[in-house]
């Protein structure tokens, strides 16, 4: 293995306790990490992140209402870091089912158990240094890939080795022009996967939902589903390139799609009414354009596909709490690049 040589890299340490503060930066001292500033809180750490960008980050997921996962999450969808690839090792006294459920799909790269030891934190350290994984982009999630066993025949999920300051910094090689460029052709590289990806999400929520908006009263669960397709527009709109023609050609599909559910959000308990037809082909015609598809057939039948086994996901779920069927255990390996979004939300 390559020797290391710390002196260059820095680091964020965001965590609401002093003493735990304190005594990750006496570890991280004793390796080498010296250039290692404190936060207390998140917001503290996003404002630094206007003027700085670390190398690595140790950020608690215990805080309240899971906002140091939410600040993860955001980090990784480039919501206000120069550099949304840093390597992130998340922290937790208490690995819960369900904290580990919103880990997994958080972005972060590492997981490590309080109370920690100086080999723990070390182990971290070497795995953002030499173990880093590629990543993959969903239409909610951007983060290192978490499978563990192949990818099945046919299956085509693009994997992006992402830019690792960390690494060039301890092996003496980084070059601060050389390592913007690698991040800005990265960022390009996942927006597009992105964008293809949030076009066939909203056509995936859209066609799961119609069936249940189209009733009186609309169901709740149809409704819930609805109701992510405006934010996931508005942040594909948000990705693609300025003054394309494909641009142009998404926001038309986007303002339909708006307008119609503009229109159902203010009265939710009604059924969604003669908006279904144009809501469905504008989504459908978005889903193909944002994937460079021109078969519109065969993205319908893939979206309709995806929806049959996510409501046969749903049964399953709802026989198992029911107790007609044996409850699986926990997959916190969750494979979240092949999973619609929609079903982890509802798990």
């Amino acid at each position: 293995m390559a020797e290391h040589d710390f002196r260059q890299v820095t680091g964020f340490l965001i965590d609401p306790e002093l003493n735990t503060r304190r005594l990750l930066r006496s570890i991280l001292s004793r390796i080498g990490l010296n250039a290692v500033q404190e936060f207390s809180g998140t917001t503290e750490a996003i404002g630094a992140l206007a003027v700085t960008a670390p190398d690595f980050m140790l950020v608690d997921a215990d805080f309240n209402d899971g906002e140091g996962l939410r600040f993860i999450h955001a980090l990784r969808h480039n919501q206000f870091a120069t550099n949304p690839f840093i390597g992130v090792v998340a922290m937790t006294w208490q690995p819960t089912p369900n904290l580990l459920v919103r880990f997994t799909g958080s972005g972060a790269d590492d997981l490590m158990m309080k109370p920690f030891s100086t080999r723990m934190v070390h182990e971290r350290v070497q795995n953002l240094v030499e173990g880093r994984k590629p990543f993959v982009v969903t239409s909610d999630y951007i983060g290192p890939d978490r499978r563990k066993t192949p990818r099945p025949e046919g299956q085509h999920t693009p994997l992006f080795s992402v830019p690792n300051t960390m690494r060039l910094k301890a092996l003496g090689c980084f070059d601060r022009a050389a390592v913007a460029d690698e991040i800005a052709v990265c960022l390009m590289a996942v927006n597009a996967q992105k964008v293809a990806r949030q076009g066939f999400q909203v056509a995936f929520l859209v066609e799961f939902a119609l069936p249940g908006v189209t009733v009186d009263p609309p169901g709740r669960l149809a409704v819930d589903h609805l109701l992510r397709v405006p934010g996931i527009v508005e942040d594909l709109m948000r990705r693609m390139p300025q003054g394309t023609e494909e641009r142009q050609a998404a926001a038309r599909h986007a303002r339909a799609i708006q307008a119609a559910l503009d229109r159902f959000k203010d009265r939710p308990d009604r059924p969604l009414g003669d908006a279904v037809a144009g809501l469905r082909r504008s989504a459908m015609a978005l889903a193909a354009q944002t994937g460079g598809r021109g078969d519109l057939g065969a993205v319908e039948q893939e979206v309709a596909n995806a929806v049959a086994t996510y409501r046969s996901r749903l049964d399953q779920m709802t026989q198992a709490r029911a107790g007609t069927t044996p409850q699986p255990a926990p997959d916190f390996q969750i494979d979240v690049d092949e999973v619609p979004e929609g079903a982890r939300a509802a798990s």
